[in-house]
């Protein structure tokens, strides 16, 4: 009997929770966190100047705004737990990582949903890889918008990245607390460049599956001050980097800044690229613990291998 009854609470647990809900299937949207959010598409000295369609109703009636170079446009203003959805056909967003469209709020927000939306408009499902030979995609797409402060639930779905699609994506974002998956697998030249710079209250990296490395494909992507030591940054352990094989300045200045940095895991057995790992600790903790492959015993000491104060361990699954 006992039985019985387990069995039947499990099937109705099973019946009342509700599926997890599939992010991937939805237009990309800025949820306001506050009241009197206001919505804008904003223009860095870009030429390429796409038209942006928003929905404030789930995507039962759209509108259009159209970027203008070099200036702000607003879109919609939008209270606590309201949304704006957006879709555009866009290869690239940009044409440069200084020159860019993105997103800017006046007030707190979090960013879920499909990024593929920007690209492919209404067909952003079927199309989850950018245009081959595309670049610079969704390059600066939040760059400094210090409002955003959580985009867990962005999708980016491209297992094969394209030169510099999300450089600078979140650089700047000094609010960010949690970052999307990066699937990638295959990488392509600056491919997530300062993709986090700058972003002084991110918790946790991201993972980054890939094991084949390009020329800077990390290069400052996790780099919290080009100059000077800062102690504020929350992320103190860096993802685990298991490329065996470095590319050129693939982690030159990746990590340099964050003086919070404690524990770096680089499972790297071939570090011979120029500039692989160039200043990529530089002004990082003066203590930590470095994760080695156990057969690598050619790290050099220093910001540019394993800072001289850490102690060094074999890295264990």
């Amino acid at each position: 009997m006992a039985s019985l009854v387990n069995e039947s609470g499990a099937a109705l647990m099973n019946k009342f929770t509700p599926p997890a809900r599939d992010y991937s299937l939805e237009y990309l949207t800025i949820e306001a966190l506050e009241d009197g959010c206001v919505v804008s598409i904003r223009n860095k000295n870009c030429n390429t100047l796409p038209t942006f369609y928003y929905s404030t109703d789930g995507g039962t009636t759209w509108s259009s705004v159209t970027a203008v170079k070099s200036s702000t446009v607003n879109t919609a203003t939008i209270d606590t737990g309201e949304t704006v959805i957006f879709k555009c056909t866009q290869n690239s967003l940009d044409t440069d990582w200084d020159a860019y469209n993105g997103f800017q709020c006046s007030k707190d927000y979090k960013v879920y949903g499909n990024a593929m939306s920007l690209i492919y408009g209404d067909n952003f499902t079927s199309n989850s890889e950018f245009a081959s030979g595309s670049t610079y995609n969704l390059c600066a797409l939040f760059r400094e918008d210090t409002h955003l402060t959580d985009a867990s639930n962005l999708v980016l779905p491209a297992l094969t990245a394209t030169k510099d699609c999300y450089n600078g994506m979140f650089r700047g974002c000094t609010n960010l607390a949690t970052a999307p998956k990066l699937p990638a697998t295959t990488l392509v030249n600056n491919c997530y460049a300062s993709m986090f710079e700058g972003c002084v209250n991110l918790e946790e990296a991201p993972e980054l599956p890939a094991i084949s490395l390009t020329s800077k494909c990390y290069h400052r992507m996790f780099c919290m001050n080009r100059n000077n030591k800062i102690t504020t940054p929350k992320m103190t352990k860096s993802p685990i980097l298991r490329a065996a094989t470095l590319a050129t300045s693939c982690y030159e200045e990746m990590f340099k800044g964050n003086g919070n940095l404690v524990e770096v895991t680089c499972l790297a057995t071939n570090r011979s690229a120029t500039n692989s790992t160039l200043n990529w600790l530089l002004n990082c903790s003066d203590t930590g613990t470095f994760k080695k492959a156990a057969s690598m015993s050619s790290w050099p000491s220093g910001t540019s291998g394993i800072p001289s104060g850490w102690t060094i361990e074999d890295y264990s699954e």
